[in-house]
């Protein structure tokens, strides 16, 4: 199957993320670089699809140490202060533990910092959470004890690690897709190594998008690990 064509939503993505500089590690100040892999995630993500609109849920399965909370971090700052952005919409990225969250939220607010735009946002770290006040658009790491996420209606959520369910079912994930239709574009992404088992819930999401049962619904697999970040 062609790749889909470089829309202009996704062209802006990738310039953003080129504008950004890495947060932290070995390459801390240095322009974030994409990987082919993301790129080609990127591309799919925010293509116009032949009946109109943009998808609507978005997965990348990846090997260890591929950038994943870099790549995390980008797409909720994309949403937050660049391209991506509603106007006093919610921004939310969803992990398996309090320290994953917290992780998340801390490398947001290093890029931040190392790409000089801590000054057009306000920093709740008890909340872990980051709001852009001229438009009031707000992004909130959770985790997946939080008791927050029913209802909060977000414009983009991106999961992290949700291969390591267990199992076809987690509670947090069905409360998050079920709060997406606040925005006709609203985008759940899903960045993840792979499942353990067939059954268990990230396996069989994966499955299905394959199966091309959804137009609204694409897919990236990479598999082979590259140097940059965590």
């Amino acid at each position: 199957m062609a790749a889909p064509r470089l829309s202009k939503m996704a062209s802006e993505v990738l310039e953003f993320g080129e504008f950004l500089k890495v947060g932290d590690g070995d390459l801390l100040g240095k322009p974030f670089e994409w990987q082919e892999f993301q790129r080609e995630w990127i591309r799919k993500t925010f293509q116009n699809l032949p009946g109109g609109g943009r998808p609507r849920r978005s997965f990348l399965s990846v090997g260890r140490r591929n950038g994943k909370t870099a790549t995390v971090a980008v797409l909720v700052l994309s949403a937050l202060i660049g391209p991506t952005r509603k106007p006093g919409s919610l921004v939310i990225s969803a992990s398996r533990s309090r320290e994953q969250a917290a992780l998340v939220y801390r490398y947001c607010v290093k890029m931040l910092t190392a790409s000089g735009l801590l000054h057009l946002v306000k920093v709740r770290d008890a909340a872990r959470e980051i709001e852009e006040p001229l438009t009031g658009t707000r992004y909130r790491a959770i985790s997946a004890d939080a008791t927050t996420a029913l209802g909060m209606g977000p414009s983009l959520c991106v999961v992290d690690e949700l291969g390591a369910v267990v199992g076809p079912h987690d509670r947090l994930f069905s409360s998050l897709a079920t709060s997406m239709g606040t925005y006709d574009d609203s985008l759940l992404a899903v960045i993840s190594t792979q499942a353990a088992n067939s059954s268990d819930l990230f396996s069989q999401l994966l499955d299905d998008a394959l199966a091309g049962n959804d137009p609204a619904t694409v897919v990236s697999l990479h598999a082979a690990s590259c140097r940059m970040g965590s």
